[in-house]
């Protein structure tokens, strides 16, 4: 285990095999750290700052972590989580940002930046006099220039310390926050408990412990914050007096990917032992397997059931440190240059054959012919819907990012994908582009590499899940109207392996059976890169409208997209409705997937030559509608050459800005 922090005399290392002198706002080191030392996993049990850092830093590296880089976002920035809670109508105190003072909420009201944590910028204020001081402070201490001003809620405080596995909330202990004490268990653990939940959910904590502060007033519990991670007031500590449950143990088992240890508890409250009348409500628990129950009485703890404390019993502080167990060593593989060596085989092989086949198949001087009299305007035609489609999907991209915390303009992301077409037209396959599109926002974004990539992977699958949707309906309308083979059959599977993947990826009642495969993806050392993914999309299971938007824009963006197909067909001289190519497209989009060729060169015309030859269009016709239509892409991708030339000549200089 290695501890982590700035300061030498942490109290966290002397329970720790190693330690590391760095400070937990140097993102950058921790993650140089991470990779050298080999990690299993990274936990950030004591302070909201380093909840974020963790989860990314897990997220990039592909390690099993209990909550996505997004989550951590919305629970260790007071505005963030502010923000999400009201948008799922959770009741909270009301706030306000300000960047000078304001009286609206009256005195007294608390002040504090939405970017720190602990004490610091934060003042409670009674008059109009301390307001001014307060707000001037709060904004010095704030990273994003903001202040947060929140009423002071009337009414008693209480804290809620839960348990969250495979989407099940389980409240442990709720407690009234007194000045100098905790007291457990409180009479207010119902209602508490339940907006608690709510909270939970909304800002999308599925795995691992969380603690949340609420106010008790006449209107109800209201939210103050939510952290998650361990409470940093011995909560872990009391649930083990109390409940008999070891919650530092479970947070590590959350954090290295392990199942939960079993551990099951009647343990009569320390109230109930003390002769108190409040009835406990202890926690039957076997592997999350049953719930709470009332207690009939006080009972004693059944010997030996109790989680084993990791690491020879010592356990884990609620301070902030990042935990990790050194990992094996990998088994010899593949050189760089050996796998570089076979990709250029393979590409060079499914290249030829596919160039084999062609020249089999058509005339070349009457294909040249057909292609130097094609009808200009089809032609133009299709080029301006391929363009001006970049529009819609970049601002569906920016709708993505938004929810994961990243704030980017719109016309910048125009430009990057306009950019990353040029990219696709020298690296293989059509991911090709999406890589540089990661790599470019990443940089502009540092930290967030994940929920970038996780929101380009989700528009891919978007995109592909669109087509296909056209794909079954052009399947429908072509049962018994056109004769394309098996292509009609092998769109049908995709079609049905499409809906499957989608209940995979968002489904919770799916995680147990994928689990299983973490065996086999270990083995063939695909786990982290899946797991990264998976996480990644798994996140925008939070946003249902927002998918549905989404996914009904790309529909319809798709749509249009698939007439640019038929105008290159139109071009020349292929008479053929646009029907059939709604079945086209989707396989078209799989075949340009082919890892080995450069931009699909000649497996994409191969592919027109084949799908096309079904329906009664020779083959100089149809290879010459597939080659057009590389020429519209090519034609796509000059904006973004030309954009790249123009920077490269004003040695242009991307901007990172940060986002707190």
């Amino acid at each position: 285990m290695i501890a982590v922090d700035r300061d030498p005399a942490a109290p966290g290392f002397r329970y720790a095999d190693r330690r590391a002198i760095v400070s937990l706002d140097d993102e950058p080191a921790l993650e140089r750290l991470a990779e050298a030392e080999r990690v299993q996993g990274v936990i950030a049990p004591g302070i909201d700052w380093a909840v974020g850092p963790a989860a990314r830093i897990a997220a990039r590296f592909g390690l099993p972590h209990p909550i996505s880089p997004e989550t951590a976002v919305l629970s260790s920035s007071k505005l963030r989580q502010r923000e999400r809670l009201a948008q799922a109508g959770v009741p909270q105190t009301r706030w306000k940002i300000v960047t000078e003072p304001d009286d609206e909420f009256g005195f007294p009201c608390v002040v504090k930046p939405p970017d720190r944590q602990g004490r610091r910028g934060l003042a409670l204020v009674r008059s109009r006099e301390e307001l001014e001081a307060a707000v001037r402070e709060a904004l010095r201490a704030s990273r994003s220039g903001l202040c947060l001003v929140e009423e002071l809620a009337q009414g008693p405080e209480v804290t809620v310390t839960a348990f969250s596995r495979r989407g099940v909330f389980r409240p442990l202990t709720v407690m009234d926050r007194l000045p100098l004490a905790h007291l457990w268990p409180s009479h207010r653990g119902e209602w508490a408990t339940a907006v608690a939940e709510r909270a939970a959910r909304a800002l999308g904590i599925e795995e691992g412990p969380s603690s949340t502060q609420l106010r008790v007033g006449p209107e109800g519990p209201r939210v103050v914050e939510l952290g998650a991670r361990l409470g940093g007031g011995h909560d872990a500590e009391l649930c083990e007096a109390a409940l008999g449950i070891d919650l530092n143990g479970l947070a590590l088992s959350a954090a290295l990917g392990e199942e939960a240890p079993a551990c099951t508890s009647s343990r009569a409250s320390l109230a109930s032992r003390r002769g108190s009348s409040a009835r406990p409500v202890p926690l039957e628990w076997s592997g999350f397997g049953s719930t709470a129950a009332p207690a009939g009485g006080a009972q004693s703890s059944p010997r030996g059931r109790r989680a084993s404390r990791p690491w020879n019993g010592r356990p884990a502080q609620p301070s902030a440190y990042a935990s990790a167990r050194s990992m094996p060593k990998p088994s010899p593989s593949l050189s760089r240059a050996q796998k570089r060596l076979l990709r250029v085989g393979a590409t060079l092989v499914v290249t030829g054959l596919c160039t084999a086949y062609l020249v089999w198949k058509i005339d070349l001087s009457r294909t040249l012919h057909l292609l130097a009299h094609a009808h200009l305007g089809y032609f133009l035609g299709a080029v301006a819907i391929m363009v001006l489609s970049v529009w819609p999907m970049a601002w569906r991209w920016e709708k993505l990012l938004r929810v994961r915390g990243i704030h980017e303009r719109l016309a910048w992301l125009v430009r990057a994908y306009f950019v990353a077409y040029t990219a696709g037209q020298v690296l293989p396959t059509a991911v090709g582009g999406d890589a540089v599109r990661i790599y470019e926002t990443a940089r502009r974004h540092p930290g967030q590499g994940a929920p970038v990539a996780s929101s380009v992977l989700l528009e891919r699958a978007l995109g592909g899940t669109a087509t296909l949707a056209l794909a079954a309906v052009g399947f429908a309308l072509a049962i018994g109207h056109y004769d394309v083979g098996a292509y009609l059959w092998i769109e049908g599977a995709f079609v049905i392996a499409t809906a499957v993947l989608a209940v995979a990826l968002f489904s919770r009642r799916m995680r147990p059976l994928l689990a299983r495969t973490v065996p086999l993806l270990r083995a063939i050392r695909l786990e982290r890169p899946v797991r990264a993914v998976y996480e990644g999309i798994h996140a925008y299971r939070a946003y249902p409208r927002l998918l549905a938007g989404v996914f009904m824009l790309t529909l319809a963006v798709q749509a249009v997209r698939v007439l640019a197909i038929w105008f290159a067909g139109k071009a020349v001289g292929v008479e053929l409705s646009p029907r059939p190519y709604y079945v086209m497209g989707p396989l078209l989009f799989l075949v340009l997937l082919v890892p080995f060729s450069v931009n699909g060169i000649a497996v994409r015309e191969s592919f027109f030559v084949s799908f096309l030859g079904n329906l009664g269009v020779d083959a100089d016709k149809a290879f010459a509608t597939g080659f057009l239509f590389f020429v519209v892409t090519l034609a796509l991708s000059l904006p973004g050459a030309l954009l790249l030339g123009w920077q490269s000549l004003r040695g242009f200089h991307k901007p990172s800005p940060h986002h707190g």
